[in-house]
């Protein structure tokens, strides 16, 4: 998340909702998060941390949200364990 998006924004409030912080505190709307889901093998690193296999597959989530402006505000990769995860998506029209 870019700094200058959020001036004010303490450590304090990281615990809590950010996007409750950006809509409330800031007057921002979201508008969009672009999601893409593929499968990948774990890395060695990935595989010691997540107690699989290397090469095991994951599911990889990669995300970017959007402002109503068209700014991106919110980028992540997650890689879950397919077994061990549920992704649940809602569209709203």
């Amino acid at each position: 998340m870019p700094l200058d998006l959020v001036p004010g924004l303490k450590k304090s409030q990281l615990y809590q909702s950010v996007y409750a912080y950006l809509r409330d505190v800031l007057g921002y709307k979201i508008s969009s998060f672009h999601r893409i889901i593929r499968a990948v093998a774990a890395t060695e690193e990935e595989a010691e941390r997540l107690e699989v296999a290397a090469g095991s597959p994951l599911l990889e989530l990669e995300q970017v949200g959007f402002l109503d402006d068209g700014t991106p505000f919110e980028y992540s990769v997650s890689r879950n364990v397919g077994d061990r995860s549920e992704l649940r998506d809602i569209s709203v029209v």
